[in-house]
């Protein structure tokens, strides 16, 4: 039987989300506002948005910033874009939090950039490093809305990493683009631009240098098997 101790609970909360808790879980589990309020006042917790508190001794890292955003956002937000595009290794830091919403749904909490989305799908939420979060695919084609330049990055970023495939990039233009939606249009050109087609990149570099070549005139043979030693590699 697990502890309902009140310092129980929250600990038991805190610990996969980055020292964090809301308020909402708490109560979920037996925890009320007024033993939050009690903690508070004598530094157990301390308190970052509407609802969500951080536990003592809990690092205030970018991080914990990105969870405390989506904890007081409400049960339906992700982190997205470029802070998605972070926690996927797809760019580098730093990056402003940002997150994604149902539209009209949830607060806007304070210093995290927000995101409304007529379109948000259940298929497109994941989880990394504790934090929910767009999908890899999802966060690629929502980068295009607010960083076009750091698209094509992120597409070979992500396609060395194995993160996705240009099949699924192109599923997702096909299932979201319409008039109006940000973001689309970037990584559709990327795509039809992309000097190894549908080629999967084998080295973050290898797509720098045929985009060069393309440019330049040059024929060149990818992934072209050698013999060493009697067997063929690529």
């Amino acid at each position: 039987m697990k502890d309902s101790r009140p310092d129980a609970i929250i600990d038991r909360l805190a610990r996969p989300q980055h020292g964090l808790l809301d308020l909402r879980q708490g109560e979920a589990l037996g925890l009320t506002q007024r033993q939050l309020r009690h903690r508070s006042r004598r530094g157990a917790v301390r308190r970052l948005e509407q609802g969500v508190y951080a536990t003592m001794g809990s690092p205030p890292t970018w991080l914990q910033a990105v969870m405390a955003a989506c904890l007081a956002a409400g049960a339906r937000a992700l982190a997205s874009h470029r802070t998605a595009a972070v926690l996927w290794g797809l760019l580098g830091p730093p990056m402003p939090v940002e997150i994604v919403v149902p539209y009209a749904a949830g607060p806007t909490p304070r210093g995290a950039i927000v995101h409304r989305s007529t379109d948000l799908r259940e298929v497109d939420a994941a989880r990394r490093q504790g934090i929910p979060v767009t999908n890899p695919i999802r966060t690629v084609g929502d980068l295009g809305a607010v960083a076009p330049g750091l698209v094509p990055t992120a597409v070979e970023r992500g396609l060395y990493l194995d993160l996705f495939s240009i099949a699924g990039l192109w599923r997702l233009v096909d299932d979201l683009a319409k008039p109006g939606r940000r973001g689309l249009g970037v990584l559709r050109r990327t795509l039809e631009q992309r000097a190894l087609g549908d080629r999967r990149t084998c080295s973050p570099l290898e797509s720098m240098f045929a985009a060069i070549a393309a440019e330049t005139g040059i024929q060149l043979a990818y992934q072209h098997p050698v013999t060493v030693d009697g067997h063929s590699r690529l």
